[in-house]
């Protein structure tokens, strides 16, 4: 199953591409958070499933008024690190 097709499988679609595809989002890829405790979300994505944090820059902004991510958001995931 190629990347956009197991995106599908979670609700993405030409207007959350379109989205994407405005954005420099280099070595990062689109999921959707399908669970949250605490602090930790678990996400879905052409990786498959996995529990996420939130990114230093992501903690700032909640400091600022910005809301966390909720249960069917997308978000953008930097996969590069996961497993070290």
């Amino acid at each position: 199953m190629g990347t956009r097709e197991a995106l599908q499988r979670w609700g993405w679609s030409s207007y959350f591409e379109a989205l994407w595809n405005e954005g420099d989002r280099e070595g990062a890829v689109p999921a959707r958070v399908i669970a949250q405790q605490r602090k930790f979300w678990r996400i879905a994505g052409a990786f498959g499933e996995c529990w996420g944090e939130a990114s230093g820059k992501l903690r700032l902004a909640a400091e600022e008024g910005v809301e966390w991510p909720a249960v069917g958001d997308w978000v953008v995931v930097d996969v590069g690190g996961a497993g070290s």
